[in-house]
């Protein structure tokens, strides 16, 4: 195919007499406002569709019309070879190549500036320009190339600057730490994660525990990311074979964030995380945690006594710190003294003492623990029970006046009583001690913007393992999010917390005194009313908050 004359699109729909000249010269003065393509701006001020304008270049130059939306995939290795920044400048995307022929696919096929910057980046190779629709060309980046135009603004702002070729990789990595922040706190993301992979970055936030893909930087900036975000962390920017932690402060819109940084070399290269400490607890009510009414009433009743250990018990990031801060910060007061030891110190509260472990200097749990005893504390929270020092100085403190708020990173109360007795705790001092065992979940809730009702079966409910009183065919209503602007278009919006408090009343103490089967703890457990996690879930699908799917994730 040969290239076209190098003769605007205005100057050839004159000659073929479809518009005006007087039209021409209006919308080049639009152009010198606007910067905008002639074709696009011929289109908008109405003086021609953009099916002529295309029909014309079929039939008068020969270009064939391409439908990019029924293409479904495009070579990884072709769309390298054009730049994101190029294709979002040029309006056009690569879509195949054969031999020493590169076929690009543009709003503006007859646009000899582009068709000249294509040559220059690829060397020597043959141009052979299709048209397609601005929309289509547009949707095309959006879905083969995965990036934001955000991102590309700013990679193209680096790459037309007067600066270094180190400088401007350093200024590129800078910005777009900035613009990954400010769009993962707009999210309500938790966490940043960028990952190497052999010919490509991938980029993830994870929203209320999920982890979802969002527009990557390319490969080449890898290196520059990562040291960027070491010396926002005084990390060692010369070490790249061993993990590395750290944390800072940085200020993002006008609002000054917390940081926890975590480095990890891969096979291609360092992944890091970037979570972002956001304060979580003064801004919570804990009669909006999630507690079912009666469950709440005995841990309000247990926090609010003097002594005693409270056992959470959950897996990693399922809201056991964020129950325990909303405790601490309701009942803290100037007569209480209230000390927490913890790895890594989440958010911090006001009038309560904060003690972040360091292994490096032998500060552990139980060292911590320790001090606590002889600081006249009142209430102390061990952010994790991981060995048995740590367990009998918690259940020394509750045994000697202190309340104890314990975690353990397990599945379940019962797996935490074995555990401890595993540990070499005595189980009469554990049935003396845990006044409750709290096992927790967290479970996205429908988005209120576009919740939906529908109605299912009570027989397909009990096929797929949830226990619902009714008759077979008959019908329930439940709900579920469709997705919307509101929730980024995932149909949940915020999370809530599934509780399964179990109390150590005289029954339980004695089935631990006596090393019961947990198959009888729990029997006894539900005999004296406790709420099992999956029911304390059920009663939040019937309700309308959460859906039946979020219950199997986290029950299951």
């Amino acid at each position: 195919m040969p290239v076209p004359k190098r003769e605007r699109i205005g100057d050839m729909l004159v000659k073929a007499k479809i518009i005006e000249e007087e039209q021409l010269q209006k919308a080049l003065e639009v152009q010198k406002k606007t910067n905008k393509r002639l074709g696009r701006i011929l289109i908008d001020l109405g003086f021609v569709g953009e099916s002529v304008i295309i029909d014309f270049l079929g039939s008068q130059l020969g270009i064939p019309y391409i439908n990019l939306g029924k293409i479904k995939k495009i070579d990884p290795e072709v769309l390298r070879s054009v730049p994101e920044f190029i294709a979002r400048r040029h309006l056009l995307i690569p879509i195949s190549k054969e031999g020493n022929t590169i076929t690009i696919a543009m709003a503006d096929p007859v646009d000899i500036l582009a068709i000249d910057d294509i040559k220059f980046l690829i060397g020597e190779c043959d141009v052979n320009p299709v048209v397609a629709s601005e929309r289509e060309v547009t949707a095309a980046i959006e879905e083969f190339y995965g990036r934001s135009k955000a991102i590309m603004e700013i990679l193209e702002g680096a790459i037309m600057g007067e600066e270094g070729v180190e400088t401007r990789e350093r200024m590129s990595a800078a910005n777009l730490i900035t613009h990954f922040l400010s769009e993962a706190i707009k999210a309500r993301a938790s966490d940043i994660h960028i990952e190497p992979y052999e010919k490509e970055l991938r980029t993830r936030y994870r929203i209320d525990g999920m982890l979802y893909e969002v527009a990557s930087p390319p490969k080449e900036i890898q290196k520059a990311i990562v040291s960027q975000i070491k010396i926002m962390a005084h990390l060692d920017v010369t070490e790249r074979r061993l993990p590395q932690e750290g944390g800072c402060k940085v200020r993002v819109d006008d609002r000054e964030i917390d940081l926890q940084i975590s480095i990890t070399p891969t096979v291609y290269g360092e992944k890091t995380v970037m979570k972002i400490l956001t304060p979580i607890a003064g801004s919570l009510d804990i009669t909006r945690l999630g507690f079912e009414q009666e469950a709440l009433a005995l841990y309000q009743k247990c926090f609010l006594s003097s002594s005693g250990f409270i056992l959470f018990t959950g897996p990693k990031t399922s809201g056991k710190t964020t129950t325990i801060y909303t405790t601490l910060t309701a009942i803290n007061s100037s007569e209480k003294n209230i000390m927490t030891v913890e790895n890594p110190i989440k958010s911090l509260l006001p009038g309560i003492n904060q003690q972040q472990i360091n292994l490096d200097i032998g500060l552990t749990f139980s060292r911590g623990l320790k001090s606590f005893l002889s600081q006249d504390s009142d209430v102390i929270m061990v952010g994790g029970i991981v060995d048995k020092e740590t367990a009998r100085l918690a259940i020394n403190a509750a045994l000697t006046g202190h309340l104890v708020f314990g975690i353990m990173h397990s599945n379940d109360s019962l797996e935490a009583l074995t555990r401890l007795i595993n540990m070499g705790i005595e189980p009469f001092l554990i049935a003396s001690t845990v006044k409750l065992c709290i096992t927790q979940r967290l479970a996205r809730m429908i988005c209120e913007e576009c919740k939906e009702p529908y109605e299912v079966t009570y027989t397909a409910l009990k096929d797929i393992g949830i226990k619902i009183k009714g008759k077979g065919k008959e019908k329930v209503i439940l709900h579920r999010g469709v997705g919307c602007k509101s929730c980024n278009n995932i149909g949940y919006k915020g999370r809530t917390g599934i509780f399964e408090v179990m109390e150590i009343n005289e029954k339980i103490q004695e089935a631990i005194v006596n090393r019961a089967p947990r198959k009888d703890i729990k029997e006894a457990a539900i005999a004296s009313g406790m709420i099992t996690l999956q029911e304390s879930a059920l009663r939040k699908v019937l309700a309308g908050i959460i859906t039946v799917e979020e219950l199997l994730r986290i029950t299951l």
